[in-house]
């Protein structure tokens, strides 16, 4: 595939680096030297790891080899990354910041390319040169890996974390310890002044031996004593020995401290010289998560009568005594251990609950700002919010108010949904169902709305018997207590509706989105977008059974709803002209179906661009369209072109790609090119087995498919073997009444009509013709295909005198055999 970066145009990138802390880097230079030594012994795509205990200058190490890399190469070769937050969105806002360019935007910011694949799109196209990317503070690594740059030679990976990652044999582990002596000295001097310490030389090697030579400890202490004159080193041992001695229960003999002792007494030296305000600014702080931390959420958390007073504080004491550390402009970063710290300080304030609900207050106003469906780049803004929101979630949901209590779980479901990260979704959805649940009890709206959205998410993962389950308790809870004409009824039944749909029990599904459509008509305005999408819904379930004629004027005024609603040339309106096509084209009346699919096509093509998805899935509709019509030469054509946009975006793998290629690979076999079909068959039974896993319909339809063309070209045994596989999966996961279950029945009983397995076949496509008339009825499509394969296997049989089985058809009558040949199997 061509690489797009000779496409791009890029701005000269900003500084990605935090601000270092370091006065001087004189302590660590040997491990400076030993990391290069590293990188070049694993040489290309090296990844290297920098772990050590809490407070031992991790982070402060990776950020001076990045700088030094930086002056070797150019401002954008390194890109800095949070790993306690999510680090493919923070790849794609930086990638952001070089492209600007609206093709970029537009190429990223779809559903349709999960975030593996954006993150893989950006590394792509990333500026040429060496790169190095920082990882800092990993705890897992497995929650890294999937957004790793390729290993081509020109990228770096740098980690610190806190111990070994496991499972990754392919890291180059520097274990970093704490400071010796000289360097612990040298450190020492860096901050509090070297005629200082080299006054009291003998005091000041004592006091680095009783910190434990912990590079946070003697930082810390060092600018205590840098702030304080006044105190000799000896004076300062004697303040650390009885802080020492008050933070344990039983006193110990004056010695070396641990890393958490050594850091906790310089926290306590610290907190003691600050003033009110500054201490009440450090509590606010404990409450974020541990996480980059945008100054304007500080302001705003803060409890009212502090906020004139807590720049002055952040400027004057937090960030001179290096209790709090810029990492870039207006945003800060708080250590792990001195957020334990003041957290434990917060809960001994006279204000520790109203600060609490102030602060949930603000997070609360911070995560209302995620819509429904958040674009790419409200996606990148909000990336550093999460974490904050997630904190309010999980540590402080009892200071959060009643009216406010669903926020933050919903608002967080639908951040990660949006971007296709479906378990966080569940776990925040079932979390928050979890937590309403326990404070209003099970029988409350916001339970049920929760419960609701999570069904849905079940429902796009295919998740059917879970979701209905949800839905059920939900609709019966919302009728209870809201009555039957609610808008949140009308929600439950019209999903409800949707999961039936899904299990071919259409009948309830009618019923159900009959009702829904009617309380949204009574309850709304008669052209609301809401009973747009029920006319939709109810007209895909006249579609899917054949009920065209009932179908066409629902999606006529859910088109007509939509243009008024959004206009005409917009996006939105696509879908519903999209639909109305897909029900022409299924009721075989092309003429119409064709215009409206070059409608949609040319719409996607000016509001969008040449390199979108939604692109692609016109030119797949269209040329789906023209595969009907037996109009092959014209379809193919297009089915390459949208090949070809989706490997334009760097995607090689996904539902949409599989379903294109099977289409393409159905044109070549009925064109009789039957290798290069066999090719792509298996491509996208390959592809939609790595996507979906075990079991998903598609899968069954690529078996049937290969099968297929397997039984065209005389490979009898290998077309059998398929076809038993797709049927034994649909029976497994469907059952043995599901109309895909009748569907690959049909398929094997063609296949065996063709080896003259005469009674084998009648028995399939007996049981494939019962299914279809219960399931589907008696006019569908599929049941008058089924139907009329058994006619002709029957009429055969009775030439060759071999004796049928008595069934009857719609009269009770058996149907005579027609003159044509045996119906298509598959397809």
């Amino acid at each position: 595939m061509k690489q797009q970066s000779d496409k791009l145009s890029h701005k000269a990138p900003n500084n990605y680096l935090p601000y270092s802390n370091a006065i001087e880097f004189i302590d660590r230079q040997e491990e400076l030297r030993e990391l290069e030594r590293r990188f070049e012994r694993v040489g290309d795509g090296a990844l290297v790891a920098i772990t050590g205990q809490r407070g031992i200058g991790k982070t402060e190490l990776a950020l001076q080899y990045a700088l030094q890399h930086q002056e070797e190469n150019s401002p954008g070769s390194c890109i800095w990354l949070d790993a306690k937050t999510d680090v493919g969105i923070q790849i794609i806002a930086q990638f952001l910041k070089i492209y600007q360019e609206a093709e970029v935007t537009r190429a990223l910011g779809n559903k349709a390319l999960n975030l593996e694949q954006q993150v893989a799109y950006c590394w792509q196209n990333w500026p040429e040169g060496n790169v190095l990317a920082v990882w800092d503070d990993v705890a897992d690594y497995q929650k890294i890996k999937p957004y790793l740059p390729p290993k081509n030679g020109r990228f770096q990976g740098l980690i610190t974390a806190t111990k070994r990652l496991e499972n990754s044999k392919s890291i180059e582990h520097l274990p970093l310890d704490v400071l010796d002596e000289a360097g612990a000295l040298a450190l020492l001097e860096a901050v509090a002044g070297g005629d200082r310490i080299q006054g009291e030389i003998a005091q000041a090697k004592e006091l680095c031996a009783t910190l434990g030579f912990l590079p946070l400890g003697l930082d810390l202490v060092g600018h205590y004593l840098a702030t304080q004159p006044e105190i000799s080193l000896a004076e300062m041992l004697s303040k650390l020995a009885s802080q020492s001695l008050s933070e344990e229960s039983e006193p110990k003999p004056r010695g070396n401290m641990t890393a958490q002792q050594a850091a906790k007494v310089a926290f306590e030296l610290s907190w003691q010289t600050l003033n009110d305000d500054a201490k009440q600014l450090g509590c606010v702080l404990s409450l974020f998560a541990p996480a980059p931390i945008p100054w304007s959420f500080v302001e705003k958390a803060t409890l009212v009568r502090r906020r004139e007073q807590i720049v002055p504080a952040r400027d004057n004491l937090l960030l001179k005594k290096h209790l709090l550390q810029p990492i870039d402009e207006d945003i800060y970063r708080l250590h792990p251990l001195l957020r334990e710290f003041w957290q434990e300080k917060m809960e001994t304030s006279d204000l520790v609950e109203a600060q609490k609900q102030v602060f949930c207050e603000n997070l609360i106003a911070v995560a209302e700002k995620i819509p429904h469906s958040p674009n790419l780049q409200l996606i990148c803004d909000m990336a550093i919010a999460i974490p904050h929101i997630a904190a309010i979630a999980t540590e402080l949901a009892e200071f959060i108010s009643h009216e406010d209590l669903m926020t933050p779980f919903a608002r967080l479901a639908r951040y990660y949904e949006s971007q296709g990260f479906y378990p966080q979704a569940e776990s925040w959805r079932k979390l928050g169902i979890q937590v309403n649940q326990d404070r209003f009890g099970s029988e409350h709206p916001y339970v049920s709305t929760l419960a609701d959205n999570l069904a849905v998410l079940y429902l796009s993962q295919y998740r059917y018997q879970e979701a209905e389950q949800l839905l059920v308790q939900a609709l019966q809870i919302n009728q209870k207590i809201l009555g039957n004409d609610h808008l949140l009824v009308a929600q439950n039944a019209n999903n409800l509706a949707t999961v039936y749909q899904h299990q071919e029990r259409y009948q309830d599904a009618e019923a159900l989105y009959l009702k829904a459509l009617d309380v949204r008509r009574r309850m709304l305005e008669p052209r609301h977008i809401e009973i747009a999408v029920s006319l939709n819904n109810l007209g895909t379930l006249y579609r899917t059974v054949g009920r065209y004629e009932q179908a066409e004027p629902l999606f006529l005024e859910a088109l007509a709803i939509r243009e008024r609603w959004f206009g005409k040339d917009n996006i939105e309106v696509v879908v519903a002209i999209a639909a109305l096509a897909n029900l022409y084209r299924e009721w075989h009346r092309y003429d119409k179906a064709e215009p409206l699919y070059k409608q949609a096509l040319h719409l996607r093509r000016n509001l969008l661009s040449e390199l979108h998805p939604d692109v692609a899935a016109s030119f797949n509709s269209l040329g789906r369209l023209y595969q009907s019509q037996g109009r092959y030469k014209e379809a193919e054509p297009l089915f390459v072109k949208a090949l070809e946009i989706w490997h334009g975006l760097g995607v090689q793998e996904n539902p949409d790609v599989a379903t294109c290629t099977n289409n393409l690979a159905e044109i070549y076999r009925v064109l009789g090119q039957y290798r290069e079909a066999e090719v792509l068959n298996k491509q996208a039974l390959a592809i939609r087995k790595r996507f979906w896993g075990e079991f998903h319909p598609d899968i069954c339809q690529s078996l049937n498919n290969l099968a297929g063309l397997y039984q065209v070209s005389g490979r009898y045994e290998e077309a059998e073997s398929l076809f038993l596989q797709a049927l034994e999966l649909n029976e497994r996961y469907l059952g043995s009444e599901h109309p895909d279950t009748a569907y690959t029945m049909n398929n094997i009983g063609c296949l065996y009509y063709y080896q003259k397995r005469y009674r084998e076949a009648e028995k399939l496509l007996v049981r494939s013709l019962d299914i279809r008339e219960r399931r589907l009825g008696h006019s569908h499509s599929e049941t008058v295909q089924a139907r009329h394969n058994l006619n002709y296997l029957w009429g055969e049989m009775k030439k060759e005198n071999i004796p049928t089985r008595a069934v009857t058809g719609k009269k009770g009558k058996r149907k005579k055999a027609k003159p044509k040949g045996l119906a298509k199997g598959f397809g």
